[in-house]
């Protein structure tokens, strides 16, 4: 693929969040975004000192006392068609949590979409090209 071809309009699409992807790995490379582990050396020795120190106390008093009277009439009805409610909420709550959402840091599923949408579409382009002619037909 040619510099000419990569610069079209059905490849900058895909391109420029790949670059971007490239763009932000680099930086948390570089500038350890994201990393919150801590070593200190020195003298080629490597020492830890934990102290934790706790207290509890715990004094409760209960007094549970109930009285419970009921009166009750049930009456069922069963007719028509049984329907189920779908909780949208939910459903995209499940979703996300597939893609990793809650799971891992919003710059790295955003940074790891980037990637792959430009692979697979400057794949695909390179792939379609000779079978069809016109860009806008495969893009």
């Amino acid at each position: 693929m040619k510099l000419v071809e990569l610069l079209r309009w059905y490849n900058l699409v895909f391109l420029l969040p790949f670059i971007g992807s490239l763009f932000l790995m680099t930086i948390q490379m570089l500038l350890g975004i994201g990393n919150d582990a801590d070593v200190s050396t020195g003298d080629g020795e490597i020492g830890h000192d934990v102290d934790i120190g706790h207290d509890v106390s715990m004094d409760h008093d209960a007094d549970i006392s109930h009285d419970v009277s009921a009166d009750t009439d049930h009456h069922i009805d069963v007719s028509g068609v049984h329907g189920h409610d779908w909780d949208l909420e939910n459903t995209l709550l499940k979703g996300l949590g597939l893609l990793g959402f809650g799971k891992a840091p919003l710059a790295v599923i955003g940074t790891a979409f980037c990637l792959v949408w430009g692979i697979v579409g400057l794949s695909a382009n390179q792939a379609l090209a000779p079978v069809l002619k016109f860009p806008a037909l495969y893009f």
